[in-house]
């Protein structure tokens, strides 16, 4: 229920789209529209939310569908050092994610 009412299993769904604009806004190079639109106590809880999505078995498999992998890898990947950015407990939920959705990827 909770996948279907997000959108989580669609690229264009709520929660995926929601997932991608935080993501492009925290790795951005300009830091006045960072701060703003996506408070860190926000992303925070996005990618906890998130973490535990990709927990369960259909949870994963509909963030493997949406695209989300591309997206997190990014922000833990991402070489700034602003910690208004992209923090290390945001760091620690996308790899953990990544963690959980590679047993959902087809090879």
């Amino acid at each position: 229920m909770i996948i279907d009412v997000t959108g989580a299993g669609s690229y264009h769904g709520f929660l995926p789209v929601l997932v991608r604009t935080c993501i492009m806004t925290l790795t951005s190079t300009h830091t006045d529209t960072a701060g703003s639109q996506f408070p860190l106590p926000l992303a925070t809880a996005l990618f906890s939310f998130l973490y535990h999505l990709a927990s369960y078995e259909a949870g994963g498999e509909a963030l493997v569908s949406c695209g989300m992998m591309e997206g997190l890898l990014r922000v833990i990947n991402w070489p700034g050092t602003e910690l208004e950015h992209v923090t290390v407990s945001n760091e620690f939920y996308c790899s953990q994610i990544c963690f959980y959705l590679q047993f959902y990827t087809v090879p």
